[in-house]
């Protein structure tokens, strides 16, 4: 069973173009039109995303669900973080996360695998 979409850095991005992903940020920029946003991933790269509808009033830490198209995003989904959610936001951590789900690709098939052979 594949993941509905994979969890990523900023870096990591490019490795899964258009292919749905979520990526984890701090907004940077807001464009004027509110149609597209900058913002930096948990391992400090850039990251455009590209809206489908005009949003204003957009910062502080985001999750962006969407399709990655190369260095950007193109957004079908925005959670903003709450306050305290961002205050209490580990963001060394979260990076690794990154990392770590992006290494082990059947990190969730072997649970499968196991749980499948205990029932038998």
């Amino acid at each position: 069973m594949g993941n509905i979409r994979e969890i990523v850095n900023g870096t990591l991005l490019q490795l899964f173009n258009g292919k749905p992903v979520s990526i984890t940020g701090v907004v940077d920029h807001v464009n004027g039109s509110g149609l597209t946003f900058d913002m930096r991933s948990v391992d400090d790269v850039t990251v455009k995303v590209i809206m489908k509808k005009p949003r204003a009033g957009i910062s502080g830490w985001v999750e962006v669900h969407g399709i990655a198209n190369g260095n950007s995003i193109n957004c079908d989904e925005v959670i903003e973080f709450s306050a305290d959610t961002a205050q209490a936001f580990d963001v060394a951590s979260h990076n690794q996360l990154c990392g770590l789900l992006n290494t082990c690709k059947s990190l969730w098939e072997l649970g499968e695998e196991t749980a499948g052979s205990e029932m038998d």
